[in-house]
């Protein structure tokens, strides 16, 4: 299971403490505080752990969501944002790889990497209420990932 709450918390800690340098910063932090919450979970009730997952397109896409983000917050540049914002993690599942290899289905990969339509963000000065809703949305998200014997385990 994905300890949401603690990636959360993370991100929220390390505000207080540590100012983002800016939205590249923000973002590479964001990118691998989940990247590492997932290859640390066990994604099924058989202990499936995820081994391979494309996070250098995760991170690339939200950086230049948040890049896009901080140019304004009319109705085109959100909606740009979230699309990449969605393409990176879409991409990120596509093909991931987990171990062991279940017994009843033989494949070890994603087999529909999810629907990126489900995460919603919008433009806050409000930095809790972003992340909070961060959180939200990738939770769902991932139960919309169908991998090998699993449905997205949040």
């Amino acid at each position: 299971m994905v300890n949401w709450e603690l990636i959360k918390i993370s991100v929220l800690e390390r505000s207080k403490f540590y100012s983002f340098a800016n939205e590249e910063d923000f973002a590479k932090y964001l990118a691998q505080i989940y990247h590492y919450a997932m290859t640390t979970s066990a994604m099924s009730t058989s202990g499936q752990k995820l081994v391979r997952a494309n996070s250098e397109m995760l991170e690339e896409m939200w950086i230049a969501a948040f890049k896009i983000g901080k140019t304004g917050n009319n109705v085109a540049i959100i909606e740009n944002m979230k699309q990449l914002f969605n393409r990176g993690v879409y991409l990120y599942w596509q093909g991931a790889v987990f171990v062991p290899v279940p017994v009843v289905i033989p494949v070890n990969v994603v087999l529909n990497a999810g629907n990126p339509d489900v995460l919603s963000l919008y433009n806050t000065n409000d930095f809790e209420a972003f992340v909070k809703n961060l959180i939200n949305n990738l939770k769902i998200y991932m139960q919309t990932i169908i991998g090998t014997g699993w449905v997205g385990v949040v």
